[in-house]
């Protein structure tokens, strides 16, 4: 979850604030919370994963992209 959530929504978040979300997620989906406000405290920053494969960049052709789109933004 937490690569999606800095793909589509631009946090970077580490492991435990994705399954934070995921579960804000799932208690949105549920009937009787139609309507309500869920809020969901996002425990960790992603930069303590930019080593490990959560965030690997899988060749450079990709690290380029990336980089290209940030700085046409």
């Amino acid at each position: 979850m937490a690569r999606a959530v800095v793909k589509y929504d631009g946090i970077m978040c580490g492991m435990s604030s994705g399954a934070a979300i995921l579960a804000g997620l799932k208690e949105a989906e549920k009937p009787e919370n139609e309507g309500k406000t869920i809020v969901i405290i996002v425990p960790s920053c992603g930069e303590r994963y930019l080593s490990t494969d959560l965030y690997k960049i899988k060749d450079e052709g990709t690290k380029i992209q990336i980089l290209d789109s940030l700085l046409n933004e």
